[in-house]
């Protein structure tokens, strides 16, 4: 079928949901059987388990990823990492705008033709839903023999951020682009 997106999709994903009554846990695994998006099958698996209470007792999610991307020809992408997401203010009343979650975690990234790249988050992300845009928070990406460092800001509602590589730094805008 294709998607609203206009992404041509097959196959099935399987979700397993594990619900915990006694402690207010679901654990839901998703896997692909002869998944393909674009015709790109997609191997692997990804593992959520959202919790009512964290040690903080704010409601959280921890998803961990291990995806393989395979194009036609047989090159391939992998994708394997974890992040949790703590829901951290505004979870207490009615009013959506309000919300603010934190997202740690790290990634890596492995490309077609093998470079290989690291995402770790230094400074947790913080999101807002009165805002569109990821408004603080510093993550470090490292590749290509090189370590840069992006910092999406001071907690104001814009679409900059600020890239640092081997000491110069630079102003860019985050867009939201549709995936091709």
């Amino acid at each position: 079928c294709i998607t609203k997106k206009e992404h041509e999709v097959s196959g099935k994903i399987i979700i397993h949901v594990d619900l915990t009554l006694e402690n207010a846990v679901v654990n839901m695994n998703y896997t692909f059987d002869n998944f393909y998006i674009n015709n790109k099958k997609i191997e692997g698996s990804v593992e959520k388990k959202r919790s009512r209470t964290n040690e903080s007792g704010n409601p959280q999610s921890h998803i961990k990823r291990n995806i393989k991307i395979i194009w036609e020809g047989g090159s391939y992408a992998t994708i394997n990492g974890e992040r949790i997401r703590e829901w951290t203010d505004g979870k207490d009343n009615d009013l959506w705008g309000d919300n603010v979650f934190s997202v740690t975690g790290s990634s890596i990234i492995t490309k077609r033709n093998g470079s290989v790249t690291s995402l770790h988050i230094k400074e947790p992300l913080i999101r807002t839903l009165a805002c569109r845009f990821i408004i603080s928070g510093v993550v470090q990406i490292e590749g290509n023999s090189k370590t840069s460092m992006l910092d999406y800001g001071n907690g104001e509602c814009d679409d900059l951020a600020t890239i640092t590589n081997e000491g110069m730094s630079y102003e860019i805008h985050i867009n939201r682009k549709k995936w091709q």
